[in-house]
């Protein structure tokens, strides 16, 4: 179909142009020979009306019509004159002269130097004055035959179309001898073109006998199809190698996986054994040289875990698998519990702390307070961190319209601030601004990468400004969802966490099950700071239980650690070594609650799981028992696999006191309260 439009194109091309330049000579030369011959009769006309008039002058001098009428009946020798007529100055006819007395009225309607049909003549008129002297006393007009000039063009307009129909016929020759010798090359390279384009075959060559632009048109297809062949092995070539990369990358990415699940099982591990001796020692009588150094365990042991806690997190937001969970919270009562956080680590250095609220902020909003929390933390810690004199201001505030409103979280500090150099890649992960800065502050670079992500996440913005030697600004937008405050919902949600010893979990309105996702930063941070909620677990008065208890533990300490925090609750468990003697202990006797360690000898903590479960389900054994997964795994992903796997609840070494006794109240029934001392 293409080629066949393109030799039909070609030959209608050529005839149409050939055929209109051919009309446009043949119109213009008739034209022409039709004005010049039109003119050469007006030429002659016009001098024999003057010759008539300046013979007939003297008649009309002395009004003699007869003697004008002779001189006009001289007419008669041209053949070419129809009529004439003399008429006075005021119009009126003095003389007249006709040949074979033609109609007046067709004759008369003729206006020079318009051409009309008179009868079967085409007829022109002539009009010349007749003077006397310097007076004019009359005019004369000639009607002249014109029909020999219009007989002539219409003899040439039958020699014009058949010389026009001739040129149409050679065009369209021509035409086919440029399809046979141009076109006919072209459609054998369009046909070699498509087969390439189906087949993808670039082996393909396509075969000529022209030596001039077609064959230069076919050489260079020749060698781009040569080049595209040899490019297409080259890229098979590099395709081959790129999937041996892939797949080494994403060997490396599955080893990556491993090692920081089993270097964060590794770690937390033996982590549960300090902080969890270290949670025990607390609640002991300690002088003061005993009490300096449990917190500088204390600090150091935190401070460690955040770290641990910082690069999971970093390896979530990579993931993917970091999530956002909306809920209400006060940002007045979360802001009362940053100011209560911060307070000493700002007295300590001697810096004035301000959190200023506008009055447009809402009492309530939707968000992830956990996370806000988290992200204000690092930028509040990180004011206080490189500020030695003035200040840090934590302002809150609504900015944007009623149709596009956020509310702005910003943090200023009087600190040593950033150069523009430093300024690009403060957000970039384990970025400190120089060496110096690391070995004087300390940290791993993550707080802000973080931040930047959460802040993402959370559908908002994060930038700032600074000026060395002045001090930076931090801040951070997010979308306002404004809420209705309920008293009756908010009583409800407070009344259902009344027993959370951290008191940032209430103020805060966290927005986890549990306590283990959004609280364990302050939580850990709080411990580190030595602030007021480290000692909170220790004067407050935990509830008891009396309840059966299977641990599943295999290491020593571990089991040590959990004994005795379960202790505080009243509870003495029943302890056992591996999944399988968790088995067997659990179809023999009864129990409430199972924690279960996910990495065990023998059998696992998952195989366990399932056979306790299939347990219940066919046999009813201890049907109404929880099963809690306990383990040192805190990867991206780790919860929800362990509760797919059929486990009530999941958490994660070391073991948060608070944590536990939150899980304890949700599973268990309450027995009784008793008021611990240290």
């Amino acid at each position: 179909m293409k080629v066949k439009g393109i030799r039909q194109q070609v030959s209608i091309i050529a005839m149409t142009v050939t055929g209109v330049v051919v009309a446009l000579i043949l119109i213009v030369q008739l034209a022409a020979t039709l004005q010049r011959d039109l003119r050469h009769i007006t030429d002659q006309s016009e001098t024999l009306a003057q010759i008539v008039g300046d013979n007939a002058s003297a008649a009309m001098a002395f009004y003699d019509p007869a003697a004008a009428e002779d001189t006009l009946a001289t007419l008669a020798r041209s053949p070419l004159v129809l009529m004439g007529r003399i008429h006075n100055v005021d119009g009126s006819l003095f003389a007249e002269y006709r040949r074979d007395q033609q109609d007046d009225i067709s004759l008369a309607s003729v206006d020079n130097p318009a051409v009309v049909l008179a009868g079967h003549m085409y007829v022109s008129k002539v009009v010349e004055p007749l003077v006397i002297g310097s007076t004019t006393v009359g005019s004369i007009t000639l009607w002249i035959n014109t029909w020999d000039a219009y007989l002539k063009i219409f003899t040439s307009i039958w020699l014009s179309l058949i010389i026009w129909v001739l040129g149409i016929v050679i065009a369209y020759l021509l035409a086919e001898r440029l399809n046979r010798r141009a076109v006919a090359p072209l459609h054998d390279l369009s046909e070699v073109m498509i087969t390439v384009s189906t087949t993808e075959d670039y082996s393909q060559r396509f075969e000529h006998k022209e030596d001039n632009e077609i064959g230069t048109l076919a050489d260079s297809f020749n060698q781009m199809l040569a080049r595209i062949d040899d490019r297409e092995a080259r890229l098979r070539d590099a395709i081959s190698d790129l999937e041996i990369a892939r797949d080494q990358a994403e060997q490396a990415a599955r080893t990556k996986s491993a090692f920081l699940a089993n270097m964060s099982h590794e770690i937390r591990t033996p982590m549960n054994g300090v902080v969890g001796m270290t949670a025990l020692l607390k609640r002991t009588q300690l002088d003061d040289q005993q009490q300096h150094y449990f917190n500088t365990i204390e600090k150091s042991a935190q401070s460690l875990l955040m770290i641990i806690d910082d690069i999971l997190d970093f390896t979530k937001i990579e993931a993917g698998k970091l999530e956002i969970k909306n809920s209400e919270y006060s940002v007045r009562d979360a802001s009362a519990a940053i100011a209560e956080f911060f307070a000493e680590p700002a007295r300590r250095k001697n810096l004035e702390f301000i959190i200023d609220i506008d009055d447009g902020v809402p009492a309530t909003l939707i968000g992830d307070s956990g996370r806000v929390r988290q992200v204000l933390i690092n930028l509040i810690g990180n004011a206080i961190k490189f500020t030695d004199q003035g200040k840090v201001a934590l302002k809150i505030s609504v900015i944007g319209d009623d149709y596009h409103e956020t509310i702005r979280f910003s943090v200023t500090d009087t600190g040593i601030g950033l150069s523009k150099d430093e300024a690009p890649s403060i957000f970039e992960e384990f970025f400190q601004a120089d060496s110096t800065s690391t070995r004087q502050f300390g940290g791993t670079g993550l707080g802000l990468a973080i931040s930047k992500q959460l802040v993402t996440l959370m559908a908002g913005r994060i930038a700032f400004e600074s000026t060395p030697g002045v001090g930076s600004t931090f801040w951070f937008d997010l979308p306002l969802h404004r809420t209705l405050i309920n008293p009756f919902m908010s009583s409800m949600r407070v009344n259902s966490r009344d027993t959370v010893s951290n008191p940032f979990s209430t103020a805060l309105g966290n927005s986890t099950e549990n306590g283990a996702d959004s609280d364990d930063v302050i939580n850990n941070a709080m411990q580190q700071e030595g602030g007021v909620g480290a000692s909170y677990a220790a004067s407050e008065e935990p509830l008891r239980w009396d309840a059966k208890v299977l641990v599943a533990e295999d290491s020593e300490v571990n089991q040590f650690i959990i004994k005795e925090l379960l202790a505080i609750y009243g509870i003495t468990p029943v302890i056992v070594e591996n999944g399988q003697q968790a088995v067997d202990r659990f179809l023999s006797e009864c129990f409430e609650l199972v924690f279960m360690d996910i990495q065990m000898p023998v059998m696992d903590g998952v195989e366990a799981t399932n056979k306790l479960r299939e347990a219940q389900k066919q046999q009813g054994i201890n049907a109404e028992c929880s099963i809690v997964g306990l383990s040192a795994h805190a990867m991206a992903g780790d919860r929800e696999r362990y509760l797919e796997q059929g486990m009530d609840d999941y958490i994660t070494k070391p073991i948060d006191i608070d944590e536990l006794g939150v899980l304890l109240k949700r599973l268990l029934k309450p027995q009784s309260s008793l008021m611990l001392w240290r």
